[in-house]
């Protein structure tokens, strides 16, 4: 069982590997310290085998790697040991480190170990293959097969680096082969990188591209080497203003021998012929009719159906002919959606593509959301599953609604939105803001009824504001209720409506971030060091139905102070109006705390000031005073 004692002589063990892992190996070479010790017999079983694992972890972190691989296999071969499914993997991962670092600390003086040959090379990675497909043929063992093959492959990357580039080269020459089976693609891009001298990488480029046609394909639609003029093949025609030469060079593939004897109907059918297809309709060049009519006749059995409809439909657009283009996502969006597996994705890309080349506000509010298919950490890139199975516009949505509608075009797409989500809530909240902000009592109050429609907990702030007589006790009151539910006139910036509902915020942890600058939520000084958001091919439709209106309201908006500046001087000129107010100190109190970061205005300071002074001048008991001992 569990005592105090094993469980401290356990923690004492698994330190010790810990401080031999945080070691540099060079160091753990040259002095790895006493190894850890085994329990006595007398211990129960099952915490002699959690010490048996870490004396084995702590062998393998000081370079004894014969004695890891040793102490790892037992484990792997002892029925019912805790770590027993772990210990097979960790004794392949210890007989690659034996091959792979040094096991003796190297001379001062020692000179770069030459390269092994190829058939040394070969020879290493024979025995740790062998090894690693006894586990992947272990159902068993199923918990570390994802992490043995990673680390098979890793030791070809490492051991036989000619010879795994050769393998990886074969497979992706076959162009049945899938080519994100055991990361091959990825692998092999890794090991044919680019060193940054551009001209011994533009003629390696030139090279790849010349030996391989699936790669002259991918160089050229992802436009990939740094310096595209000097790689493309010298057969390629000069640059035009319109196309430049990656550009023309695809429309050269695919074209070639169309309209000559030379050009077979089967040259319509094949793989390689229909790729180039793709890289042309991706490209800037004019469609061609040839080309619009070979994209059509692509059955719907090929697997590249989908890519060369959306394409096609891109070109289109592109060219002036927005109202087949749009014909063409819409029955793309059908197929897409009753085929099977389905494809977030492919339906995202495609609704996408069509919100923007949308006719009206109403058409595009049709084709604004869609799917999240996966959550990314924004520090380490690492994806999940979306946290919520809602629909979300995409980032060229948000810029839609944040910047190029007017008050009335946000209540039209709050309307569209028939479905309820925190989106249609969330346009609804900003078009009832905006309104109000801009003194546009008939629209804000329209918003306002949706709102007390839409969302229940803001029911009663709605229901008060449309009761409240028409001036600055309205408009005071929505000011307080967007601080306390944290409600935004932009609907990509409320941060704390927790998918639609807008919980209440704590009184003291309440500030005023609802908006940096009202209509450019991505402005503010603290965005300053970021880089600028990807322009989109895809931009957002200009389909405001009044642009003069929409244009006079947003410059209107983006001059009204940040969140942080405007509740201040609303705070001060609200608390010296209306000193019996018992929310006066709390609104003060937020006013200042607003003022220590985020997005602040050049006179924050001087507002900061302003209100610390009247809450403790006029409420000097009050705890939002002791709350508040400066300001900032």
């Amino acid at each position: 069982g569990v005592t105090p004692a094993r469980e401290q002589a356990w923690l004492t063990a698994q330190e010790a590997v810990f401080a031999l892992c945080a070691r540099d190996p060079l160091d753990v070479l040259a002095d790895p310290g006493p190894l850890i010790a085994p329990l006595p017999a007398s211990e129960p079983l099952y915490w002699r085998q959690l010490r048996e694992y870490q004396m084995a972890a702590g062998a393998f972190y000081a370079a004894h790697y014969v004695q890891s691989q040793q102490a790892f296999a037992r484990i792997g071969r002892t029925p019912g040991h805790p770590m027993q499914a772990w210990g097979a993997y960790l004794a392949l991962r210890s007989h690659l480190r034996e091959f792979q670092l040094p096991t003796a600390p190297p001379p001062k003086d020692a000179a770069t170990p030459p390269a092994k040959a190829a058939p040394q090379q070969v020879a290493a990675l024979e025995t740790p293959r062998r090894e690693g497909a006894a586990i992947l043929r272990d159902p068993a063992l199923a918990e570390v097969h994802e992490a043995t093959a990673a680390t098979l492959r890793r030791a070809a990357y490492l051991l036989a680096p000619r010879q795994r580039f050769e393998e990886l080269t074969a497979l992706l020459d076959d162009l049945r082969a899938d080519p994100s089976r055991d990361a091959a693609l990825d692998d092999w891009q890794l090991m044919s990188y680019f060193t940054g001298d551009e001209k011994a990488d533009a003629r390696k480029l030139a090279t790849l591209r010349e030996a391989h046609p699936w790669y002259d394909w991918v160089a050229n639609v992802t436009h990939e080497d740094a310096a595209a003029t000097a790689t493309v093949p010298p057969t390629a025609p000069a640059a035009s203003a319109v196309c430049g030469r990656d550009c023309l060079y695809a429309n050269q593939a695919w074209g070639r021998g169309v309209g000559t004897a030379e050009r077979r109907p089967e040259d319509f059918t094949t793989g390689q012929h229909r790729a180039w297809l793709v890289a042309a309709l991706m490209s800037d060049a004019p469609l061609v009719p040839p080309m619009e009519r070979e994209a059509l006749a692509v059955p719907v059995s090929a697997p590249e159906y989908a890519t060369v409809r959306y394409w096609l439909a891109a070109r289109l657009a592109a060219t002036g002919h927005a109202d087949e283009a749009r014909a063409l996502d819409e029955g793309l969006l059908v197929r897409l959606q009753a085929s099977r597996p389905l494809s977030s994705s492919a339906i995202n890309l495609v609704t996408q593509q069509r919100f923007g080349i949308a006719t009206s506000v109403a058409d595009a509010s049709t084709w604004l959301l869609m799917s999240p298919v996966a959550s990314t950490n924004p520090d380490t890139g690492e994806r999940a599953d979306p946290a919520l199975d809602v629909l979300v516009p995409s980032d060229d949505g948000v810029r839609w609604l944040d910047r190029s509608l007017s008050v009335a075009d946000l209540l039209q797409v709050a309307h569209a939105l028939k479905a309820p989500s925190a989106w249609r809530s969330r346009v609804a909240v900003a078009a009832w803001m905006r309104a109000d902000l801009l003194g546009d009592a008939p629209s804000a109050l329209e918003a306002a009824a949706l709102v007390e429609q839409w969302v229940p907990s803001l029911k009663p702030v709605a229901l008060r504001y449309r009761r409240a007589p028409v001036g600055a006790e309205r408009h005071h009151g929505l000011i307080v209720a967007a601080l306390r539910h944290g409600m935004s006139p932009d609907p990509g910036a409320s941060y704390r409506d927790s998918g639609g509902t807008w919980p209440l915020a704590k009184p003291d942890e309440t500030v005023a971030d609802l908006w940096c600058r009202i209509g450019d939520n991505e402005a503010g000084d603290y965005m300053a060091g970021m880089p600028a958001p990807r322009k989109s091919r895809l931009q957002p439709p200009e389909v405001t139905a009044d642009p003069a209106r929409r244009d006079a309201e947003r410059a209107r908006l983006l001059k009204t102070h940040s969140a942080t500046g405007y509740v201040g001087l609303h705070a001060i000129e609200w608390a010296t109006a209306h000193p019996a107010d018992k929310d006066a100190p709390w609104l003060l109190y937020v006013a200042v705390q607003s003022s220590r970061g985020g997005c602040v205005d050049p006179d924050h300071t001087a507002i900061s000031r302003k209100a610390w002074q009247v809450l403790h001048q006029r409420w000097p008991r009050s705890p939002w005073t002791e709350q508040s001992p400066y300001f900032f």
